[in-house]
């Protein structure tokens, strides 16, 4: 099944933030300022919370950046936004 997303993959963000040659995991932090996300006031969730992934998970051809889906409508891109909380998501598919 094809996906028409935009984005770009993961391994190019990290080819450009060099990691150290001993790196083994990059750890992702969310997004935390309960002034703009007044759902992040609530203590239903531990704001900011972080994800973690190998280095070869991440640098793998299927880890993909998305920055939202192709040839999208202004009514379809609100309700992505509002749905998801942000405009880019990490997707990571197995083989």
């Amino acid at each position: 099944m094809v996906i028409p997303w935009d984005g770009f993959p993961l391994a190019k963000l990290i080819d450009l933030a060099q990691p150290k040659a001993e790196a083994k995991y990059v750890k992702f932090t969310s997004f935390f300022d309960p002034e703009q996300c007044p759902g992040q006031r609530s203590n239903d969730l531990p704001w900011p919370y972080a994800e973690g992934l190998t280095l070869p998970e991440a640098m793998n051809e299927l880890a993909f950046l998305a920055t939202g889906p192709l040839r999208q409508t202004a009514a379809q891109s609100k309700r992505r936004a509002n749905s998801s909380g942000c405009s880019m998501e990490i997707w990571i598919q197995e083989r």
